[in-house]
C-alpha cells in the first residue's frame, strides 16, 4: 500500500514538475509578446505624433486645407475619374468655386486659400498632381517632408547646387523621409513623379530624353542630373529600414549622411 501511495506520489511530483516549467515558458513568451506589442504601439503613436507636428510645423494653413478640399471634391464627385479631377481642381480658372468649398475661404475673407493653395500646389508636375488627387493624405506628408529636408539640408551645408553633395543629400533625405511616413511603394511613386520633368517646349507633356539631354546646366546635361537624382533618391529610401518604428528626421539625416560619406551616393560636382 505504502509503495502504491510512495509510486503515485512520485508521479504526480514527475507530472507538475514538468508542468511548471512548461507554463511558465508559455506565460513568459505570452507576456513577452504583450510587452512587445504594447511598446509597438506605443512607438507608432509617437510616430504619428511626430509627422502630424512635422505638418503642422512645415505647412501653412492654404496647404493642408487645400487636401482636405481635394478630399471633398472626390466625395462630391464619385463618377469623376482622377484625371478628370485633377483637371477641375487644379484648373487656373477656378472651374470649382471657393465659394462652394467653406475650407477653402480665409478667415478674413480678402483672400481665397484656393488661390494661395495653387502657388504651391499648381507648380506640380502633371503626374504629381494625380498623385494629390489620388492621396491627398500622403501628399500632404509628401510637402511636409520636402521642407523639413531643406530645413535640414541648409543648416547641415547652407548653400547648394544642383549636382553637389548638398544636392545628393537633398533628395536622399527626401527619399528617406517619405519612405518613413508612407512607405517605401508610394515614395517611389511621389519621387520619381517629381522627376517628370515637363518641357517648355510641349506644353502640358513631359519631355523627351533628347530634350532633356540638351539641356545643360552645372557642367552636366540633363540626363546626368536626372540619373543622379534618380539614384540619390533610391539611396535615399534605402535608408528607412523595414523594422524601423519611431525614427526622427535627424536620425535619417546622419543615416544619409554615413551612405554619402561611404561612396555610395552619386554626385556629378565635387
Amino acid at each position: 500500500m505504502k509503495r502504491k501511495i510512495l509510486s503515485l506520489v512520485i508521479i504526480m511530483i514527475l507530472l507538475f514538475g514538468f508542468a511548471i516549467p512548461t507554463n511558465a515558458a508559455t506565460y513568459e513568451k505570452e507576456n513577452k509578446y504583450i510587452i512587445t506589442s504594447k511598446k509597438v504601439e506605443k512607438e507608432n503613436k509617437k510616430k504619428a505624433a511626430y509627422y502630424d507636428n512635422m505638418i503642422n510645423e512645415q505647412l501653412t494653413e492654404e496647404e493642408i486645407a487645400f487636401a482636405d478640399f481635394v478630399e471633398q471634391v472626390k466625395k462630391d464627385n464619385p463618377d469623376l475619374s482622377p484625371e478628370e479631377l485633377v483637371d477641375i481642381i487644379f484648373a487656373e480658372d477656378e472651374v470649382l468655386s471657393p465659394n462652394m468649398y467653406p475650407m477653402m475661404m480665409s478667415k478674413s475673407g480678402a483672400s481665397s486659400l484656393y488661390e494661395d493653395a495653387l502657388n504651391t500646389w499648381g507648380k506640380l508636375t502633371n503626374d504629381e498632381k494625380l498623385l494629390v488627387v489620388l492621396y491627398p493624405t500622403d501628399a500632404i506628408k509628401v510637402q511636409a517632408a520636402q521642407k523639413k529636408t531643406d530645413e535640414i539640408t541648409i543648416a547641415r551645408y547652407g548653400d547648394m547646387l544642383d549636382g553637389d553633395e548638398a544636392n545628393a543629400f537633398r533628395h536622399a533625405l527626401w527619399n528617406a523621409l517619405m519612405a518613413d511616413s508612407i512607405g517605401k511603394t508610394k515614395a517611389k511613386w511621389f519621387a520619381d513623379a517629381h522627376e517628370a520633368v515637363m518641357s517648355g517646349i510641349h506644353e502640358g507633356e513631359e519631355a523627351t530624353d533628347e530634350e532633356i539631354e540638351s539641356w545643360f546646366w552645372n557642367g552636366h546635361n540633363g540626363l546626368e542630373h536626372r540619373d543622379m537624382d534618380y539614384h540619390n533618391n533610391a539611396m535615399g529610401r534605402d535608408c528607412s529600414y523595414w523594422y524601423d518604428v519611431f525614427v526622427s528626421a535627424e536620425t535619417l539625416a546622419d543615416r544619409v549622411a554615413e551612405k554619402i560619406a561611404n561612396g555610395e551616393a552619386m554626385i556629378l560636382n565635387d
